[in-house]
């Protein structure tokens, strides 16, 4: 979220009062910041016409346990994604791990700064990948990787939708 302050000034440019000018804030989210900190004395500022305040995410905390988990799990893709090329010169398992995992991983830092589509995108692509791997491990009865990823991606899956 970023939030502009402008000071206010009459058509003389001069402050209503002489000593105080009162900021202006703009949100630019429909939820109020948690936390502001304006120059409220705009008249010596280097920046007397603008103001740009800090940026928080829209619930006013650094990281979340839903953003962590996805962007946990979204770096296990990208890793599983080039181990499983080193291995076995796999291009699918590069290019898929690369791009699901970073599907998740923008994902998890567009929520972060606040985007609440963000949220959404991580978990459709969780979902997905645990419902790929799934399958793949009922197939062949391997737990690695298929058996690992859904574990994984489950645990990362109920720690972003709570």
């Amino acid at each position: 979220m970023l939030i502009a302050a402008g000071c206010e000034r009459n058509a003389e440019g001069n402050s209503p009062r002489d000593d105080y000018m009162e900021p202006k804030v703009t949100n630019s989210l429909e939820h109020p910041p948690s936390y502001q900190s304006v120059d409220t004395n705009c008249k010596d500022n280097l920046w007397s016409s603008w103001v740009i305040l800090v940026e928080l995410n829209r619930t006013g905390k650094r990281m979340t346990a839903s953003v962590i988990a996805a962007l946990s799990y979204g770096i296990l893709t990208i890793l599983g994604g080039i181990v499983g090329y080193v291995k076995s010169r796999s291009k699918v398992s590069l290019i898929s791990g690369s791009c699901l995992g970073a599907l998740v991983v923008g994902g998890a830092l567009s929520f972060w700064q606040g985007q609440s589509w963000g949220l959404n995108l991580a978990t459709a692509v969780t979902a997905l990948l645990v419902l790929v791997f799934a399958v793949r491990w009922w197939k062949t009865g391997k737990i690695m990787p298929a058996g690992l990823m859904v574990c994984l991606g489950a645990i990362a899956f109920a720690a972003i939708i709570i």
